[in-house]
């Protein structure tokens, strides 16, 4: 499963195998997530119509921002998607504003 996991999420999307994409999106953020994934998933998961992933996916980014933003994920990112930056750079500020609170 986990050889093959990306390549099973996006087939359940497109195909409308609802409890496939459910256990692919559950190993994804058990198993699968890791500062030089991150962004990749994320973006994986914004194509694929899986909300709670994004939510795991942007909580992991701004959590350890520092090492995701040096990954080449990110630069690819920064490069092809600007406005996803945006929104990470965003979430990023309202996290640190709520932590200062």
């Amino acid at each position: 499963m986990k050889k093959h996991v990306l390549h099973l999420l996006v087939l359940s999307h497109v195909f409308s195998v609802s409890s496939m994409k459910t256990v692919c999106i559950d190993q994804l953020e058990r198993n699968f997530l890791a500062p030089d994934n991150v962004v990749d998933i994320l973006q994986l998961a914004g194509l694929c119509d899986a909300p709670r992933l994004s939510l795991v996916c942007t909580r992991m980014i701004v959590g350890d921002f520092k090492t995701v933003s040096l990954t080449d994920g990110w630069k690819v990112m920064r490069r092809v998607s600007p406005s996803l930056e945006q929104e990470l750079l965003e979430s990023l500020v309202e996290a640190d504003t709520v932590s200062s609170r």
